[in-house]
């Protein structure tokens, strides 16, 4: 049997389906809670409510937007990350994109051997 619990665009974390990084996470939520033996209404709720939000979790896709512009902060701490995060700015909607892979922010420092390695995950989404 299967249960359809909601559509993407009810669940914030997934950004209307738009981060399929986040569509995963939710999923695994999901799973858990049904392992948990929570209800479909239970588990419905709970990704309903669950907000990404910059004061309680900052640097994790976050999505800003001003005069059509669209700005993304993701404190990627690899480069699978980094990838699945430069795959998503596709389905949030604007024109041009352009990518800063940013290193020592966020209380962290990282090796430029990492940095180097994180780079070319980048390139299949050509920014602009």
């Amino acid at each position: 049997d299967e249960t359809v619990l909601l559509p993407l665009a009810e669940i914030p974390l997934t950004r209307a389906g738009a981060a399929p990084f986040q569509v995963r996470n939710a999923l695994a939520a999901a799973a858990a809670g049904w392992a948990l033996n929570l209800s479909p209404d239970e588990l419905r709720a709970g990704l309903r409510s669950f907000q990404p939000a910059r004061a309680s979790c900052a640097g994790r896709f976050d999505v800003f937007r001003h005069e059509g512009r669209v700005l993304v902060v993701d404190d990627c701490h690899n480069a699978d990350a980094l990838s699945a995060s430069t795959a998503s700015l596709e389905g949030l909607g604007g024109g041009r994109r352009i990518a800063v892979q940013a290193h020592e922010c966020v209380g962290e420092r990282r090796q430029d051997a990492q940095a180097e390695a994180e780079a070319p995950a980048l390139a299949p989404h050509a920014p602009d």
